[in-house]
């Protein structure tokens, strides 16, 4: 990748820092093959960067001392035509600043603010949303804030201070000149707070404690909380949510402790207790009996051992990661008391024990020694039976519980691989190509393993405006769709998470509009695929037929952008305490989107296609108000009042075999119609009747 760096006057601006990195770093494979690459503007203003991948999409980022910070997605390069040189032109730009206030209109002093580059989907939040585009700045005794120079544009937002909730999800639109431009002013909700003490079992405090909490049922704002106990075991958790929350403290010397279904704003002290944990020492000998040193040694649960000492709760108690000493010995302490399963290997030889029983307080010593594994050479070529460079292969044993082997293959398409002799699945890898899987049976000795890559099909086409204009820099995605069913469940849509719920496609296949507004989707198997399209300002487009490849490409597909469309909305009947916990989620036949209201109850629901949506806003406790309304093509917006109606409260008491029972959940179900009999059913207006559990 090669370009130049000038200013505004078309003079060269050297000593800038030029970087690159994979477009999608959220995906698995260009994390692994997306060279990230920095550089230095000369004199001149050239840059140069190397090692760039083909068909890998990348994001270009500029800055200079006295310049606004420039960003650039870049289209993926291909090898059938030069890359074009990247010319960036850098401007002074503006200085942010704004404040930020609590509902009363006094300053926050000491808030966080972050300031993210935009996102790729229209609603923030998305995985390439939460970088910074400057570093987090804070607010003054006047709860003011203030950003270096940034180039123009929209950014996103982001607000957090202790002791009030977090604020995120705002737009900033930065406008084009120089000097200041003011964001506006921010209110941060106080919350809600946990208090207690984190004991051990014999009831005294544990100094030093890390004390996590983790709020339930937030799909769009996820409230979480850490602090440190004092000398005393105290901690104080604030800024919370008042919904419910579970706790999770972690000691050296004790196992993680969790404590669920926690209410914030009670005042009731909580009472965390620590157990002992177990100890696993031992030694590792290498095929000759000698000290192994330099072994990694891994500790993992079984699923049933998972859930029945709840470790399940807590990922970081499911496994554990060492290495031998030079004396081959190893050590673990706090783990769980359970049976485990401990594993032991180099690249040639593994060893391992299963049902490894554990108790708290005790210490249990073991010896691995290492076996001979077999080894497994892979041969990779493409499609015209030339050799495959830097092609990852992983070969994974199926329910044998050993680890997996991995490698790359060398400038002659192969790789030597060792592991363990039985059935196993070899995954085949390579940014240009298309995947491959194969279910193979590994002997003893060695065993060898051809694989050919394709290059597979395209769909390529342009992006043009609804009067024919190409748009130049819009993300398309093509993937395999799942089922449109999965939005019409408002339940359901309630319960998952808004980035599960816009990521209608499994993982897909992406590319950036050139400046005639081409795109070009590579390495696409044989399936039927959707296109979406997203572009800050437009409305996200989906294709409204799947396209099917079906051993050939497909050219000449069109999308048509249209300008964006918003709700703008306000959450009205739910006391000031509740707005918080409010969500709202929107959904068409193909689109999702979801908002949180400010401390006054208002939000925006922004890029939103012509059609009717489906709208529905649940509180903390749960409750919900839904209402549809209908966006014209051309309208630029609408509005809409979301009413809470007061609602009953439901308690009552959960019995086992007459003792109180403590942990379990209790949900309710509406009961459709009346008995037929005419009756009245359990819960009535009038005197409640008692249910027995």
């Amino acid at each position: 990748m090669a370009g130049w760096v000038v200013d505004a006057f078309d003079h060269p601006v050297g000593g800038a820092n030029v970087y690159v990195e994979p477009r999608s770093r959220g995906q698995f494979e260009t994390a692994i093959w997306g060279l990230s690459g920095r550089a230095t503007s000369g004199p001149d203003g050239s840059f140069w960067i190397a090692n760039a991948i083909y068909g890998a999409s990348y994001r270009l980022t500029v800055e200079a001392p006295a310049f606004a910070a420039v960003q650039r997605d870049l289209p993926a390069l291909e090898r059938s035509a030069p890359a074009d040189p990247v010319r960036v032109v850098l401007t002074r730009g503006r200085q942010p600043w704004g404040t930020v206030v609590n509902p009363e209109g006094t300053p926050v002093t000491g808030s966080q603010v972050r300031l993210l580059w935009p996102p790729d989907d229209p609603v923030a939040g998305q995985a390439d949303g939460n970088r910074d585009a400057a570093e987090p700045v804070h607010s003054n005794d006047r709860g003011e804030f203030e950003f270096p120079l940034v180039a123009p544009g929209p950014y996103g937002l982001a607000i957090s201070h202790p002791e009030h909730l977090d604020l995120t999800g705002k737009v900033a639109g930065v406008p084009h000149g120089e000097g200041y431009t003011d964001l506006g002013v921010f209110t941060l909700t106080p919350g809600a707070e946990i208090h207690g003490t984190v004991v051990d079992s014999s009831r005294r405090p544990v100094p030093g404690a890390e004390v996590q909490t983790r709020q339930r049922g937030q799909a769009l704002s996820r409230q979480e909380r850490t602090t440190t106990t004092d000398q005393d075991g105290r901690f104080r958790l604030s800024g919370l949510l008042p919904v419910l929350a579970d706790l999770t403290a972690v000691a050296d010397g004790y196992i993680t402790s969790v404590v669920e279904s926690v209410r914030p704003a009670t005042r009731e002290p909580i009472v965390i207790e620590l157990g002992e944990g177990a100890s696993l020492a031992g030694r590792v000998l290498g095929t000759d009996g000698t000290a192994a040193a330099d072994v990694e040694v891994r500790l993992t649960l079984s699923m049933d051992e998972q859930f029945r000492t709840g470790a399940s709760l807590l990922w970081r108690g499911l496994f554990k990661r060492g290495r031998t000493d030079a004396d081959g010995r190893f050590r673990f302490n706090d783990l769980t008391p359970a049976r485990w399963t401990a594993k032991a290997n180099n690249e040639e030889s593994g060893a391992t024990e299963d049902g490894i029983e554990l108790t708290a307080g005790a210490l249990r010593e073991i010896e691995l020694r290492l076996q001979p594994l077999d080894r497994l050479t892979v041969h990779v070529t493409n499609h015209l039976g030339e050799p495959v460079a830097n092609a990852r292969v992983v070969v994974s044993p199926q329910g044998r519980g050993q680890q997996r082997a991995q490698g790359h293959t060398d400038s002659g398409g192969h790789v030597d691989l060792w592991i363990s002799p039985g059935p196993a699945t070899a995954r085949v890898e390579h940014p240009n190509l298309l995947s491959r899987s194969r279910d193979i049976e590994l002997g003893q000795a060695n065993n060898e393993l051809h694989v050919q890559l394709d290059p597979g099909w395209e769909i390529s086409g342009t992006v043009r405006s609804a009067s024919g204009f190409p748009i130049q820099g819009t993300v398309v995605e093509a993937g395999k769709p799942l089922s449109r069913n999965s939005g019409k469940d408002a339940s359901r849509a309630l319960t998952l998470s808004l980035r599960g719920l816009q990521r209608r496609l499994k993982p897909p296949s992406r590319s950036v509009s050139a400046a005639d507004g081409s795109f070009r989707l590579t390495r696409l198997d044989r399936g039927r695929y959707l296109l979406i399209a997203r572009l800050p300002g437009y409305t996200e487009r989906e294709s409204a037929e799947e396209i099917e490849i079906n051993g050939q490409s497909v050219a000449g597909v069109e999308i048509v952008l249209v300008p964006e469309a918003s709700i703008l909305g306000t959450v009205t009947g739910l006391p000031s305490s509740e707005i918080p916990t409010a969500e709202i989620l929107a959904w068409s036949d193909t689109s999702f989107r979801g908002a949180t209201p400010d401390s006054e109850g208002r939000f925006e629901l922004r890029a939103l296609a012509p059609g009717t949506w489906r709208l529905i806003a649940s509180a903390g406790d749960r409750r919900s108000v839904a209402q549809s309304l209908t966006l014209e093509p051309g309208a630029a917006g609408a509005s809409v009042e979301l009413r809470f109606e007061p609602g009953f409260r439901l308690s009552g008491q959960v019995l086992i075999a007459g003792e109180p029972a403590s942990g379990g959940f209790a949900t309710r179900t509406e009961e459709p119609a009346p008995h037929t009999n005419g009756s009245p059913g359990p819960f009535r207006s009038g005197r409640p009747a008692s249910r027995q559990l």
